[in-house]
């Protein structure tokens, strides 16, 4: 896990106002809780590490689930920029965003792309 410049709080403690002596009570800083203590920037103590983001591509697939007789068309796949994040470099964003296209971009022409009757 990377470094975000933020840090969070998994637990709380009570402790008397007074003279701030511990009261003995723990419990989890839940989102849901009134109590709750949001991650607050800290990049003395937690510097941000380099972020690295993919580059737009689009690639144009066939549709290839159609039925005897018929073509399926082409759609094009729009993955957009900055829509996967490395620490290593721009090459390896790139390469989560290929390896996610080799994964979806057929899925997204078959049910996107139309079958038309081969005349």
């Amino acid at each position: 896990m990377v470094n975000t410049g933020y840090k969070s709080f998994a637990k709380l403690e009570l402790y008397y106002q007074d003279d701030q002596s511990y009261a003995g009570q723990t419990k989890d800083n839940v989102i849901t809780d009134i109590d709750y203590i949001a991650p607050v920037q800290d990049y003395l103590s937690c510097p941000p590490t380099a972020r690295y983001y993919s580059e737009e591509k689009t690639i144009h697939i066939t549709r290839n689930n159609c039925s005897q007789g018929q073509i399926g068309d082409t759609v094009a796949c729009n993955v957009l920029a900055k829509m996967f994040v490395s620490n290593k470099s721009v090459q390896d964003a790139n390469a989560q965003r290929d390896l996610w296209l080799s994964e979806n971009a057929q899925v997204y022409a078959n049910n996107l792309g139309k079958c038309r009757l081969i005349i």
